[in-house]
């Protein structure tokens, strides 16, 4: 497993490129990019507010190096949740002699072939889930640990249920894409709970949100008419955990229930400050987004290769975000938002 302190290696990271003028793209424009720049591509399932938050920070770590004497070109693609979409995507990125992507497959066996395709032609393929197969691309980013994030997430529910000793959970679970396996360990924790302890945590529905608020809400519609006794939720991103919330806040019923969550974004901090979720587990983006840069850069230069992980040390990305440490998470993260808003 590869390891770097990225903040103490800017400059030899940067003395790999040919000093010249910044080059920096958010998106996909479709245009050649300059002579001697290091072009790299983001190609992600949806461009939600959890994704954003990783986008700009991403362009943030590509203009701190690009002030150090690097030349790199940041295209980032959005899917929609559309394989198809990613495919032609992929597609371009080959066309445009990209030399590393970066890609979150929106379905892992719909994407393999463009993916290997990629691989084939010369460009860097890093696998951001860890979905695809170590044999069929360069390396995995292995920026977060999707067994720790549920582990706090259990972790936290089980100090819940210490605090109070009367409480019994009926759970709602929703994971985020069915094809996205390596993400459904974050609400499994309470299934755990369940086996030790069912006289205090039962689960009464689980289904797939597809990481988008609508689908949450339409499930949270259907769970609150067939488990009116239903009363805590455990969802793999703020932005589904949002469309419960909408739901439980219209039925007045929000206030019963236990709810935990992941990803620490914009939405989930509001729903902390306001008390309408107990937990989330925060993905420090700044971390997180500036180690996809730098696994990049590492596979580009042959750091990483043959299906080897880059990792950043999920001790860095993830963090119980409660009442507890609400500001100090927030701060840091206006902060970081702050720097990367300063590049538009």
């Amino acid at each position: 497993m590869f390891r770097t302190n990225r903040r103490l290696q800017v400059g030899s990271l940067a003395a790999i490129f040919a000093a010249s003028a910044l080059v920096l793209s958010g998106c996909a424009s479709g245009a050649t990019p300059s002579s001697g720049a290091t072009t790299i591509a983001y190609s992600v399932e949806s461009l939600d507010e959890g994704q954003s938050n990783v986008v700009s920070q991403m362009k943030l770590r590509v203009n701190e190096l690009n002030k150090a004497g690097a030349n790199i070109t940041l295209d980032v693609f959005g899917a929609d949740n559309k394989v198809d979409r990613q495919n032609n995507d992929i597609e371009s990125i080959v066309t445009r002699k990209t030399q590393a992507l970066l890609l979150t497959a929106v379905d892992p066996a719909g994407s393999l072939s463009a993916a290997q395709a990629a691989h084939d032609a010369g460009v860097k393929v890093i696998d951001v889930r860890g979905t695809l197969g170590k044999d069929k691309i360069d390396a995995v980013y292995d920026g977060l640990n999707e067994e720790l994030i549920g582990q706090v997430l259990e972790d936290h529910t089980r100090q819940y249920l210490k605090d109070n000793p009367t409480a019994v959970l009926k759970f709602g679970l929703i994971k985020g894409g069915e094809t996205f396996t390596s993400t459904h360990v974050r609400v499994e924790g309470i299934k755990k709970l369940a086996a030790e302890m069912p006289d205090r945590v039962q689960i009464l529905a689980e289904d797939y949100g597809d990481w988008t608020t609508d689908k949450a809400a339409s499930l949270m519609e259907d769970w609150s008419v067939r488990y009116p006794d239903m009363n805590a939720l455990a969802t793999s991103s703020d932005e589904m955990t949002l469309g419960t919330v909408n739901v439980l806040k219209s039925k007045g019923n929000l206030d019963k229930f236990f709810i935990v969550s992941v990803n620490g974004s914009d939405n989930g901090l509001k729903m902390l400050d306001a008390k309408e979720i107990n937990a989330t587990v925060g993905i420090d983006f700044g971390e997180y987004g500036a180690g996809l840069i730098d696994a990049a850069i590492a596979a580009i230069k042959g750091e990483v290769k043959d299906g080897q992980a880059y990792t950043t040390g999920a001790d860095k990305v993830t963090v119980l975000v409660d009442s507890s440490n609400l500001a100090d998470f927030e701060a840091k993260k206006k902060a970081e938002d702050a720097a990367a808003a300063a590049l538009k």
